[in-house]
């Protein structure tokens, strides 16, 4: 019988794959179980009443009553959000004992989904699955392990569905991200491009639904992000006109949607309601309150300063990006990415005037991760691409 011969760079080859798809699932694994052993503290669940526990299990008691988020109370971080939960929450409700366990359960699961299959989807926009599980794995361990930084989007964190209320933002750097991808073949007309400048802007209108605040400073970033799209293709004006067209959609569908789904334009009045009284249902304060823009940008409150820091380091890294641009090393497309990461995170800082606290940490922290991986990416394409030598032939030769 014979042997079939294997090279020894392709075995080479073969075991690079083996040992990267090792240390992937090594890594992937390590963090399951992380999040395994603290999902059990949902049975077992023992904690002093803060408001995060049960900013879904009322709006779902209320769903149990025939009530609806939207139409018949409103629900402070976005009206969509308990419909998201609600089917999981009441297949949750058949295994587990207690309406609190089932809904603490279900916001987990839909926090977990939030949190890595968008993330998972954007990376696959610009490398393999490997590169992309390796940007998971790196983003999971890091707020695994400095969890100051990134705690509200750790998959562990049992309260409020932070997962979802921040999904926003990798969901608006999708859409930028498609309608740059496609562009960059450089076939798409400008009425083309406008045309997709509206699909990005009604994408936007479901965001507020999702992240009521977080929706529309993702809106926002998304807006102007696209204002760069095209690099020299456009003029100033045809720039604008991106940017305006987003805007414009957003507001009709958003206002459609509104009137659609719950009847009436009362959940804006509803943010604007609860953020001025931040005591909510609950009876439990919230953190400190920046008094004015001076505090802003000291060190007095410690709980808002790994915000800070993860506001400049989040800075340096799209400086970086930017660089790399610059260089032709990494696509607009990427770098539009991170832009929009940024600016939606800068953005909101707003909501920090009435709640201090380490919400944007992750948000930063989640920009640095991903434009590290697109830059290695970018980076690791470049050298791998074989130099071409055009080969010319004479035509006496080729005759």
């Amino acid at each position: 019988m014979r042997i079939p011969s294997l090279r020894r760079d392709r075995f080479d080859d073969i075991l690079k794959i083996v040992s990267l798809f090792f240390c992937i699932a090594l890594g992937l694994a390590a963090v399951i179980a992380i999040v395994l052993i603290q999902a059990r503290s949902i049975m077992y669940f023992n904690q002093s009443p803060f408001d995060g526990v049960f900013q879904t299990l009322f709006p779902l008691r209320k769903m149990d009553v025939g009530e609806f988020a939207g139409r018949d109370f409103y629900y402070f971080h976005g009206n969509g959000i308990p419909y998201l939960i609600y089917p999981f929450y009441k297949i949750a409700s058949i295994f587990l004992d207690g309406d609190l366990s089932a809904s603490i359960a279900s916001t987990y699961f839909v926090n977990v989904i939030f949190i890595f299959v968008p993330m998972y989807y954007l990376c696959r926009l610009f490398m393999g699955w490997r590169g992309s599980l390796i940007t998971l794995m790196l983003f999971s361990i890091t707020v695994e392990y400095l969890p100051v930084f990134g705690y509200f989007l750790s998959p562990t964190f049992i309260g409020a569905p932070m997962g979802v209320r921040m999904a926003p933002h990798i969901f608006m750097a999708i859409a930028v991200a498609r309608v740059a991808l496609s562009m960059s073949t450089g076939a798409i007309s400008f009425p083309a491009t406008l045309r997709r400048m509206v699909i990005v802007g009604a994408v936007g209108a479901v965001m507020p639904l999702l992240g009521a605040e977080q929706g529309f400073y993702a809106v926002a970033a998304a807006a102007g992000a696209v204002f760069f799209l095209g690099a020299r293709r456009w003029n100033i004006l045809q720039r604008i006109s991106f940017t305006a067209t987003v805007v414009a959609s957003f507001g009709i569908s958003f206002v459609l949607a509104l009137l659609i789904l719950f009847g009436s334009l009362e959940t804006l009045t509803a943010i604007k309601d609860i953020s001025d009284n931040q005591v909510w249902i609950y009876g439990v304060f919230p953190n400190s309150f920046f008094a004015d823009w001076n505090e802003f940008f000291t060190l007095k409150l410690s709980g808002a300063v790994p915000s800070q820091l993860t506001t400049i380091v989040g800075a340096v890294a799209l400086m970086i990006c930017f660089g790399l641009f610059l260089r032709k090393v990494l696509p607009l497309p990427a770098l539009l990415v991170v832009l929009v990461l940024f600016a939606s995170g800068l953005l909101s800082w707003v909501a920090n005037f009435g709640y201090v606290g380490q919400h944007q940490a992750p948000l930063f922290l989640r920009e640095c991760i991903l434009a590290l991986a697109l830059s290695a990416s970018a980076i690791m394409g470049k050298g791998a691409q074989p130099s071409r030598t055009k080969e010319v032939i004479s035509p006496e030769v080729s005759l």
